[in-house]
């Protein structure tokens, strides 16, 4: 680990001697340290926490029955797949139900404070995590919650059932990313992937909780990842994806490049392991955030100040990352006077039918910047209307380019081919399914039937391929129709399955726009 000078001047150790009595777990945290002659580190860790814990909160979300009584065991392992999973639970009348948040500081105890930095400082003197700074220790290992969850004794359950295993078989035990990967693989045996059950639970539960589900969607897989990686000493986030093409966020797990690891990747229990490198321009993210321990000072001024709608900003925190993923530039429009009395105005996204803000941007003088604004996606200015207590579009659709440069609305010109994904169960036996999807070109809507060609997955290798009927198929399963399509160069898109857009592509010419128009 490498010698560290504070990080701020508020978190100087001024308890080794402790000599006022302690008035928080922190502080007896931080006297259990003084006290026993530890490494200084650790009651610097325990500040970091304490910094932040007033942020936090966790919520109780637990399965009842149709009477309203909680339901603590379910016997998953009688299930094949999530379908089954669901038919039993919607026969039974269970559902998940979420209790008031619990704020952390309500909570805590000074031993479940001092077992989770004992824990955390264990593995990071690992092969994989020792090249570590202590900023990026407590980031990316420390925080003894990772969102929201009801908080548990993961780490110590999670340190105990995987650590050794790693040591045992990873042959570069050095390599974060394969360490990671090692990881991803066991969890792959014990946890199943289903979109099905989401009307079941709420995001971010206790693990135990995850395991009693088994069949689980992108969020609760990654949080839980997440928790068993910086148990191991793996340093990791979860992070929320809006892609550009699909109406749908994904969660996955973000390996950032700190310590000994170059290249920042992402991954999940059934993602492959994909490096990031240089940010795209294909299939690039509308908007990533980053959960995280720490307070994003930018976001908590503006909401306590209240100078920007404050549902954009909850929690605070996040870190926006989508520069790490897509090609972002800093946008800058000049105002009309008719517009310069807002505090605020935002950069809308379309989904679900409707135009929610992804972005704000204050205003001062007779301009408004939009900072890491992604190019090539579709937008719509937005202000805040004090009447609905909600950020309201106008004007009409426009892009934005790498320069900065405002493209109109054009449903004209060439024609793009893009292949849309829909999951299957284990069990599907379809290997052609035949999709209805509809495409909105400016004239209307039009209804395109696709043959969608079924794909298979080795979840031990990672290999994907076409599902075979001829036997030859021992190993890997099904995963999802792969649909072809070919549609005008900017349009909407939805499907009848789903009855939602889940797609659009830009325009390459510029035009007259009046995307300003109000």
């Amino acid at each position: 680990m490498q010698n560290y000078i504070p990080f701020q001047i508020r978190l100087i150790i001024t308890s080794l001697c402790c000599v006022i009595a302690c008035s928080s777990p922190f502080d007896e945290a931080e006297k259990h340290y003084a006290q026993s002659g530890d490494d200084l580190l650790k009651i610097q860790a325990v500040q970091y926490l304490k910094e932040y814990a007033k942020y936090h909160a966790g919520v109780d979300r637990y399965l009842v029955n149709s009477s309203g009584e909680r339901v603590d065991t379910v016997d998953y392992s009688r299930f094949e797949n999530g379908p089954e999973f669901k038919t039993y639970l919607e026969e039974n009348g269970y559902r998940f139900v979420a209790d008031k948040p619990i704020p952390d500081t309500d909570t805590l105890t000074a031993q479940y404070i001092i077992d989770n930095v004992d824990l955390a400082f264990k593995v990071w003197q690992s092969p994989w995590a020792s090249k570590l700074s202590f900023d990026e220790f407590c980031k990316y290992i420390l925080p003894y919650r990772n969102i929201d969850e009801k908080l548990n004794d993961w780490r110590g359950r999670f340190y105990n059932k995987y650590y050794s295993m790693i040591l045992d078989s990873v042959s570069q035990p050095d390599s974060v990313l394969m360490v990671a990967d090692f990881l991803m693989k066991q969890l792959r045996r014990e946890l199943g992937y289903s979109q099905v059950m989401r009307q079941f639970y709420i995001d971010y539960m206790a693990p135990e909780q995850t395991e009693q589900m088994h069949f689980l969607e992108c969020k609760a897989l990654a949080h839980y990842g997440t928790l068993v990686l910086r148990a191991c000493g793996v340093a990791s986030s979860t992070i929320l994806t809006h892609w550009r093409f699909s109406d749908v966020s994904h969660a996955s797990i973000w390996l950032p490049s700190v310590g000994g690891n170059s290249v920042s990747s992402r991954t999940s229990v059934y993602d492959e392991m994909q490096p990031m490198g240089l940010p795209k321009d294909t299939m690039a993210s509308s908007r990533t955030w980053e959960y995280t321990f720490e307070v994003n000072e930018e976001y908590y001024k503006l909401f306590r100040n209240g100078d920007v709608y404050r549902g954009l900003l909850l929690p605070v925190t996040r870190n926006d990352i989508t520069d790490h993923f897509s090609i972002t530039c800093n946008y800058v429009i000049e105002l009309p006077d008719s517009l310069q009395h807002e505090k605020a105005l935002y950069l809308m996204r379309f989904s679900n039918w409707d135009w929610y803000p992804i972005r704000y941007g204050l205003i001062s003088a007779d301009s408004v910047l939009f900072e890491k604004a992604s190019i090539h996606q579709l937008y719509r200015l937005g202000r805040f209307d004090e009447e609905s207590n909600r950020v309201v579009a106008f004007g009409t659709p426009f892009t934005i380019d790498g320069n900065g440069t405002t493209f109109d609305f054009d449903s004209r010109g060439d024609t793009v081919t893009m292949e849309l994904a829909y999951n299957c169960d284990s069990t599907d036996r379809r290997l052609v399914r035949t999709v209805a999807t509809r495409v909105w070109s400016g004239e209307g809507w039009k209804e395109l039937l696709v043959k969608a060609p079924q794909w298979s997955l080795n979840s031990a290798t990672g290999e994907y391929r076409l599902s075979s009927n001829v036997g030859n198929d021992k190993g890997f399963v099904p995963v999802f129709h792969l649909a072809p399509i070919t549609v005008p160069a900017w349009s909407f898109i939805f499907d009848s399955e789903h009855e939602r857009p889940i797609g659009y592509k830009i325009p390459s010419s510029p035009g007259d726009y009046n995307y300003m128009d109000y």
